[in-house]
């Protein structure tokens, strides 16, 4: 009798990977936004003030792909805008494929053609992410200007079903969509399709404050997350086995760790959001630029003054100091949105009402936000240097 093989999902191994790969500073998990064309015109985008902008060439994105490859990197996801306008996407592609890179590729289903399907049939990717922005043509004319960019969208999804190419649904959960989330989840689970969901909305990558308008409140955003089971009964199981060890490292993600962003006009950056901190890859190589981000994310990103760096609700905040430091100009500033939120998460999960110190100093200034709201940033007190003090945060 063969001996049974033990298999193990990637998902098992990713903590202890990504640590090791950190401590290497291994460019392991990149993105390349190709381009932020797009032919959708959504309201909640932040790259909305972005459209025009100097493309690098299929040539040197296959380059490119040849550089990250020779520096231990494996999994590349290209994205936008949306990736497939890119006039040489289908050659970028295989020739990232062939390099052996495990590719995802982000789109809003529509540029899905016959052509892209054949590909990835033939040559698959890792994933196909398709982001649903309602469930209506009704829906996709007020999120993203066109009516018919339902449709387009649908027929792109049943293509790839069609040739088995693996496809997540995901969805973004701001005002115009907030209706359609159930829809648009049980689509995903009758196809048979992977499901994951957003709330955040933010500013654009120039600061510009449209998108906010379309932001849930709070208690808008816990009501969907209560939507759908699968995923409120992760994070409480995450908040049940979780040790709360907080970190004063600003970037909590891998970004100048282990992960990487190229823009489509070539800078090698930390993430789609953060552009302080750029290298220019048409004047050098990504190995050197690489190593001087890592060193830049080592000496710039450890603080302790931030309002959130003794917080032990950590583990289940979305706090972003890319979405920060378009907000606020400063990555290491608090959202008061996010930081909400996941006190109302918490009070969910623990079946008591958890409010940020913050907030209970401050109650005339600071109050649940209401939707599209966003507070006025204050001055940064010195008393914020004790951190966020959830640990000690009491029912109320």
């Amino acid at each position: 009798m063969d001996a049974a093989v033990s298999t193990r999902s990637f998902s098992d191994i990713e903590p202890a990977m990504s640590a090791m790969v950190a401590a290497r500073h291994l460019p392991f998990i990149g993105s390349f936004e190709l381009t932020y064309r797009c032919n959708f015109d959504c309201v909640h985008c932040f790259e909305q003030d972005m459209r025009e902008q100097v493309e690098l060439s299929g040539d040197r994105w296959c380059e490119l792909i040849d550089e990250i490859a020779a520096q231990g990197c494996l999994f590349l996801t290209l994205t936008g805008g949306e990736a497939a306008i890119h006039p040489d996407f289908e050659r970028i592609y295989e020739h990232a494929v062939r390099r052996g890179l495990l590719v995802t590729v982000f789109s809003n289903g529509s540029t899905l053609s016959e052509s892209v399907a054949r590909l990835f049939a033939r040559l698959p990717p890792r994933s196909v992410e398709v982001t649903l922005y309602g469930f209506s043509a009704e829906t996709y004319e007020r999120s993203t200007g066109r009516a018919r960019n339902f449709a387009l969208a649908m027929a792109g999804v049943a293509r790839m079903k069609a040739l088995s190419v693996p496809v997540q649904i995901k969805t973004v959960v701001f005002d115009e969509t907030a209706a359609d989330f159930p829809a648009i989840r049980d689509f995903a689970r009758d196809g048979g399709f992977d499901f994951r969901f957003d709330t955040n909305v933010h500013a654009t990558l120039k600061g510009g404050a449209a998108p906010l308008a379309h932001r849930l409140s709070p208690e808008q955003i816990i009501e969907i997350e209560r939507q759908d089971p699968a995923t409120h009964n992760q994070m409480r199981a995450r908040a049940a086995t979780s040790a709360a060890n907080p970190t004063d490292r600003v970037y909590r993600c891998g970004a100048g760790r282990f992960a990487f962003n190229v823009t489509p006009d070539g800078y090698l950056q930390l993430c789609s959001l953060v552009r302080a901190l750029r290298f220019d890859l048409r004047k050098v190589s990504f190995a050197s630029a690489w190593e001087a981000l890592g060193g830049e994310t080592r000496r710039r990103y450890d603080s302790v003054h931030r309002r959130c760096s003794n917080c032990s609700l950590q583990h289940m905040c979305g706090t972003c100091p890319g979405v920060a430091d378009l907000e606020h100009g400063d990555p290491e500033a608090a959202i008061d949105h996010i930081c909400e939120t996941t006190h109302l998460r918490a009070s969910a999960i623990f079946g008591r009402e958890i409010v940020p110190p913050w907030k209970k100093q401050r109650p005339r200034s600071l109050r649940v936000l209401s939707q599209g709201e966003a507070h006025v940033p204050e001055p940064r007190q010195a008393s914020c240097g004790a951190g966020c003090g959830c640990a000690g945060a009491a029912a109320v």
